[in-house]
């Protein structure tokens, strides 16, 4: 699953401009954990990516669009 969860990680992805702000490591494995423990058939990966986004949006930094890079 740590692919799917990269997307949080990814260092040209959607998320890029919040990693100085916010440390995407810990949504990283939890995100993996969460994938782990309850696959991601019923939304899992959406929860996990969506509060790293939060914490993001917190702060008031804009994400782009990320949901159809999950497929």
């Amino acid at each position: 699953y740590s692919n799917l969860c990269s997307i949080i990680t990814n260092t040209t992805g959607p998320f890029q401009n919040c990693h100085l702000h916010v440390d995407p490591a810990p949504y990283y494995y939890s995100c993996v954990y969460d994938l782990c423990l309850y696959t991601r058939a019923n939304g899992m990966l959406c929860s996990a990516v969506e509060a790293y986004q939060t914490a993001c949006a917190i702060l008031e930094i804009q994400i782009p669009e990320w949901r159809s890079g999950l497929r």
